[in-house]
């Protein structure tokens, strides 16, 4: 017994970051949850989530979407935006979060000239969709993408939520 107690507590030490606490309530109606010690900065429709060393990236973009299909062929060119010479490991399948439906991939690319690995989901609910796509150096990906996808799966709708982006 006192040798589980010792291994938590190492493990509280070396990963303090990846305790879900910080909410982020999104203009388009969605809210998407991460660790308490990530840091979030809002501009207009995206947010983007930085881990407290810097070497992983959560981006969040809503848009305005009619449903599931009509941006699922838009997924590659959504990704482009964010991420050069995109390949999909994974081609996106459908998927639920929560209750919202959407998607989930996984794939390599470069970001200011490294090579990446992401991990992404785009869900829709009633006209919005929210694009979240975790990203870190390939090298640095295998200790983040559990935490990569705590936080696509904390994606819910928000029960007080703004009007539709595109009447803002």
């Amino acid at each position: 017994m006192k040798a589980v107690l010792i291994i938590f507590f190492i493990l509280i030490i070396l990963f303090p970051s990846s305790v879900m606490g910080k909410t982020e309530d999104l203009q388009s109606g969605f809210t998407i949850e991460y660790p308490n010690k990530w840091l979030s900065e809002t501009i207009g429709n995206k947010t983007t989530i930085y881990s407290p060393d810097n070497k992983a990236i959560v981006m969040c973009e809503d848009f305005y979407a009619s449903n599931l299909d009509a941006v699922y062929g838009k997924i590659e060119r959504k990704v482009s935006n964010i991420i050069d010479n995109v390949e999909f490991i994974i081609t996106p399948k459908k998927s639920f979060f929560n209750t919202l439906q959407g998607v989930m991939s996984e794939g390599y690319g470069t970001v200011r000239d490294k090579k990446v690995k992401w991990l992404l989901s785009l869900v829709v609910c009633k006209e919005n969709a929210l694009l979240t796509i975790g990203y870190a150096k390939s090298d640095d990906y295998i200790y983040h993408k559990k935490i990569f996808n705590k936080i696509i799966h904390s994606v819910r709708e928000t029960t007080e939520k703004s009007d539709n982006i595109n009447n803002q």
